[in-house]
């Protein structure tokens, strides 16, 4: 009896060992379950790589939100494979500039007692001269200091400037400060307070104004309170330069067909695009309304507004509409007016295609996968510095690789659904459990004729 309770014990181990071992092998990623292959070799060895995905990549995805690519080396073993957040290419630079200024301390006189400032600029061969104008703003306390700034004339490029002034003082600093166009001769309406950026000697302050719009030739500073000034005091004005460089690439698509009914026109992608601007041409129609854009994973919908814009086409027949940054994926995309728009002449749209990461593991060449029913084999990572696999500061720092032609791999069949397996694991089971019943009803009756016999 003994010898056949173990004979059944090694039975259902190799059957359990078996059914893992069958299991392991469907977990896992096979080239053959994607449609076509690119390969990829780069040019010099480095910790991690960037690919920036091909339209006929983009275009080859079948999964609504682009996931089913994948990445394996020459020995078809899969390579962990990142696709960078929609920040993750855009880099912020900082830039600052001297400006050219003229200050002084006051005694607190009246503002009728003192001459206003004037500004002596050297450009090329001509001089510029710049006067400041009388102090207006609303204060009670005496003028205890004023600066003149002269603006840079030429057009600034960035997306967002700010002027900084900072004191260096022996004293306490406390002053209400009113800043405004020296050109114009208007009262000022920027109001501003010196803070304490560094306690010790000198003590420093600092007063920080962003700037927007066409900027001044320069601009005037009337600063008013109780405080004498020493004989160290400083000041210094700065432009600061926010400038943010997009690094991935942008596509123009022009959209070939799109179904117009009343007031919605649908259209959609050969691929999952993310979209950055869609352009639309009225011909000689002029319209204004409000526009909504909608996206969803169906042709059919449900549909997500992202958002709706108030837009007018009257001098100049063409409509622009920018698409929010964080908007998803999507090959199915519907606009809406208010009031309709009758015939639009064409539809054409700025796209950015993705960008993978990826680390040099396995031996290259390596093979990217794309165009399957599954998803497992993509992973997401965030912008800038944040996730980014190989230690690298930034996204854009990593070497670029570009995927070569484009080979077969599983076909098209490995887009279709294949039948249920059968499953080999529950009838093994049944089979396990049917031998043990069998087993004891055999011990059983064994033991009944051994009884029977005494």
């Amino acid at each position: 009896m003994s010898k056949s309770l173990v004979q059944a014990l090694v039975v259902i181990l190799f059957v359990n060992l078996g059914s893992a071992a069958w299991a392991d092998t469907r977990s896992g990623l096979s080239p053959q379950q994607f449609v076509s292959a690119w390969p990829i070799q780069p040019a010099d060895r480095a910790p991690a790589y960037r690919i920036e995905l091909t339209p006929e990549i983009m275009n080859a995805l079948s999964d609504p939100e682009g996931r089913d690519l994948a990445l394996v080396d020459r020995h078809n073993r899969p390579i962990s494979l990142y696709r960078l957040g929609h920040e993750a290419l855009i880099e912020t630079r900082h830039d600052e500039q001297s400006l050219a200024f003229t200050s002084r301390w006051l005694d607190g006189s009246p503002p009728s007692d003192s001459s206003p400032l004037f500004l002596r600029l050297e450009q090329g061969e001509q001089t510029l001269l710049i006067h400041g104008q009388s102090p207006r703003p609303p204060e009670q306390q005496p003028l205890r200091f004023e600066a003149l700034m002269a603006l840079p004339t030429e057009e600034l490029s960035g997306n967002a400037h700010e002027l900084q002034m900072d004191w260096w003082t022996e004293r306490p600093l406390n002053l209400t400060c009113w800043l405004g166009d020296a050109t114009e001769g208007q009262a000022a309406t920027v109001r501003l307070i010196p803070r304490l950026l560094q306690d010790g000697f000198p003590r420093q302050y600092r007063a920080v104004h962003p700037l927007s719009g066409p900027l001044p030739d320069a601009v005037q500073l009337h600063c008013f309170g109780q405080r004498t000034p020493g004989d160290q005091d400083r000041f210094a004005a700065l432009l600061l330069t926010e400038q943010r460089v997009n690094h991935s690439a942008s596509i123009a698509l022009a959209v070939k067909e799109a179904q117009q009914a009343d007031d919605t026109l649908q259209f959609s992608m050969p691929g999952p695009w993310r979209l950055n601007q869609v352009q639309l041409e009225l011909g000689n129609e002029s319209w204004s309304g409000r526009l909504g854009v909608h996206t969803a994973a169906q042709p059919n919908g449900p549909w997500l507004l992202l958002g709706r814009y108030q837009k007018s086409a009257l001098k100049q027949p063409r409509i622009e509409i920018g698409i929010p940054a964080d908007a998803p994926r999507s090959r199915h995309w519907k606009l809406t007016f208010e009031p309709p728009i009758v015939n639009p002449a064409s539809l054409a749209v700025t796209v950015t295609p993705d960008s993978l990461v990826f680390l040099h593991q396995g031996e290259p060449p390596w093979r990217l996968l794309a165009g399957s029913r599954e998803t497992r084999g993509l992973q997401t990572t965030g912008a800038g510095s944040m996730g980014l696999p190989g230690g690298a500061e930034a996204a854009w720092t990593l070497p670029q690789v570009h995927p070569g032609a484009m080979t077969p791999s599983g076909g098209p069949g490995a887009l279709v659904e294949p039948e249920p397996p059968t499953d080999w694991a529950q009838w093994l089971l049944w089979l396990v459990l049917l031998a043990g019943g069998l087993l004891v009803v055999t011990l059983a009756w064994r033991l009944l004729r051994q009884a029977d016999k005494r």
